[in-house]
C-alpha cells in the first residue's frame, strides 16, 4: 500500500450523490457547514413561493406539557399564516421568508466523496450529535450498506476508530460506546504507575 493510499486519498474518489427530503432548516443549517468534498444544492427559500410550507415537531415537544406543545403550534402556525399574507400583500417572498421558523422543512442534494462521508459520519453518528442529523446519517449509513457492506463498515461514530471517547459532553461517561479520553488517560497512569513501582516500563507505541 502507498503513502498517499494510507493517506486517505483513493476512497476520494468514491462517490455518493443522496436526495434528502423533509428535513429542517435546523438540520440543513447544520450539514452544509461541511464544505470539503462535499456539494449542495438545497430548495431555494427566495426563488419559490410556497402555498403551504410544512414544519418539524420535535419529539420532545411533542411529548411536552399539553399547554406549552399548543403554544408552539399556535406560534408556528401564525408563522405560517402571516408569509401568506405578507405573500398576497404583494411583499417579496425573499423578504416573507423572514417569519419562517427553523423547523421549516426543506429538500437538498448531497454529493460528497467517501472521505469526506466517513468523517461526517464520525461526528454526526456520535451519540453527542443533534437527534434529526443523526438520525440522517443513520439512513445515509443504511443505503451505503445496500450498495456496499464493507464500505458502510467505515461510517460510525469517531469513537469507534479513536477507540476512546473525546467529546466533553460525555465527561461523566453516560454514553457507552466507548470510554471517556479521561478514563482511559487514568487508566494508562495507573498502569504505568504499577508498572514503575515493579521496575519496568510499559511499552508506547511509535
Amino acid at each position: 500500500m502507498s503513502p498517499r493510499c494510507r493517506s486517505g486519498s483513493t476512497i476520494e474518489h468514491v462517490v455518493f450523490t443522496f436526495g434528502i427530503t423533509g428535513v429542517s432548516r435546523t438540520l440543513s443549517h447544520q450539514l452544509v457547514r461541511h464544505r470539503a468534498g462535499v456539494a449542495f444544492d438545497q430548495q431555494s427559500q427566495r426563488y419559490v413561493t410556497y402555498k403551504q410550507a410544512a414544519t418539524m415537531l420535535p419529539h420532545s415537544i411533542a411529548e411536552a406539557d399539553e399547554d406549552l406543545r399548543a403554544r408552539y403550534e399556535d406560534q408556528v402556525e401564525s408563522s405560517m399564516a402571516l408569509y401568506g399574507e405578507l405573500v398576497g400583500s404583494g411583499i417579496p417572498g425573499e423578504d416573507a421568508r423572514f417569519v419562517f421558523p427553523n423547523g421549516t422543512r426543506t429538500n437538498l442534494v448531497m454529493t460528497t466523496n467517501l472521505r469526506a462521508l466517513i468523517h461526517m459520519s464520525g461526528l454526526r453518528l456520535c451519540t453527542m450529535a443533534q437527534w434529526e442529523i443523526r438520525r440522517l446519517f443513520q439512513l445515509i449509513r443504511h443505503e451505503i450498506f445496500t450498495v456496499s457492506p464493507f464500505l458502510g463498515s467505515f461510517l460510525a461514530p469517531k469513537c469507534v476508530p479513536l477507540g476512546y471517547c473525546d467529546e466533553m459532553g460525555n465527561r461523566d461517561g453516560h454514553c457507552p460506546i466507548r470510554p471517556h479520553k479521561d478514563r482511559v488517560l487514568e487508566a494508562w497512569a495507573d498502569k504505568a504507575k504499577a508498572a514503575r513501582a515493579a521496575g519496568r516500563e510499559l511499552p508506547v507505541q511509535p
